[in-house]
């Protein structure tokens, strides 16, 4: 599974991609010297979610970048410094 969502105005995105062995959520410099900048571990498996629950959004001046997951935000970046938080484990109870 491939998701990805670009900056509305810059060079970042948020992308998230999986396969059976685990899925990553990484803030992505998609232009000039194009680079991972952080990522985030959101399962060590094959995900329990279908890419039609998954959606990525920017908050409106571009600062946050969010991965939501059937609309439960699950993890998050920030644009200023790159940091990222895990918020919650998709399918966890």
């Amino acid at each position: 599974m491939f998701v990805s969502q670009k900056q509305a105005r810059g060079d970042l995105a948020g992308v998230l991609e999986s396969d059976a062995n685990g899925c990553y959520f990484y803030l992505y410099r998609h232009s000039g010297r194009t680079a991972v900048l952080g990522h985030i571990l959101i399962c060590k498996a094959a995900p329990q979610f279908s890419k039609a629950d998954v959606t990525i959004k920017w908050r409106e001046d571009d600062t946050i970048c969010g991965l939501f997951v059937a609309d439960t935000l699950i993890a998050e970046f920030d644009s200023n410094d790159g940091s990222g938080r895990l918020i919650s484990v998709p399918g966890a109870n």
